[in-house]
Formats: C-alpha cells, structure tokens, sequence
C-alpha cells in the first residue's frame, strides 16, 4: 500500500459522518490528505493543518493520532464540525483501496471512512500505475 500512496496528495471529496452517512465537503472548504515516504500523514482539515503517522502492509493501512493546529474557524458555518468529524473517519480507517485516481479508506466493517481523488502538482504523480 505505502508504495503506492507515498507522495500522493488527495483532495477529500466525502467523509463518515459517524451514523453510517457520508458528507460531501462543505463549499469553501479543502480537506486534504498527504502520505509521505517516510509514513507521515499531513494536510487540511478544513481550517486547521494536521500531522500524524500511518503504518500500512498490502491493502491494510492504519492512521495513528493525529495532531491540529489550534485555529478556530467560523466560516463558513460547519466548518468546525466537518473538521472534528473527518479527523475521527481517519482514525477509523483499516483499509485503502486505490483504483487509479480514485481513493477509498474503509473501516473494520468495510464502510466508507474518506473518500478523496488525486490532486494534480508536485508530488502527484510518483506510485501511480
């Protein structure tokens, strides 16, 4: 799995809600995340900047604690809860699935935690297939 994610960015295009929904990303907003070589995971949260590291063997990868900056964020309005609630579908990821541009991290029992596309620029294009 490392292989092919290491040096990917992802734009989130929809994350678990906790009640087996998943939400599309508030308009303004980014979530992102990025899967270094050296199995740190960092991006965009929606307001804030995150940090943490992933472990992965063949398709099992798991996210440990991740790490905010402390901004608040009142616009536009979710924001806040968005952020709060992606970072916790991270927490609850198993499993990745890659199928060219296209990425899906599950949970234990297969349901959908984050969704994301590649994005394009520097350091988008090594692992791919």
């Amino acid at each position: 799995m490392r292989r092919r994610v290491e040096c990917l960015r992802w734009t989130v295009t929809g994350y678990n809600t906790g009640t087996n929904a998943v939400a599309g990303v508030l308009a303004e907003t980014h979530l992102s995340i990025r899967f270094s070589a050296d199995a740190k995971i960092s991006g965009s949260a929606g307001c804030n900047d995150y940090a943490g590291s992933y472990s992965s063997s063949g398709q099992s990868l798991t996210i440990g604690e991740t790490a905010a900056t402390r901004k608040m964020c009142a616009q536009p309005e979710g924001v806040m809860k968005q952020e709060r609630l992606f970072l916790k579908a991270l927490a609850m990821v198993t499993l990745a699935r890659m199928d060219g541009d296209l990425l899906e991290l599950r949970s234990r029992d297969g349901g959908l935690a984050v969704k994301a596309v590649r994005s394009g620029g520097p350091g988008s294009v090594k692992g791919s297939r």
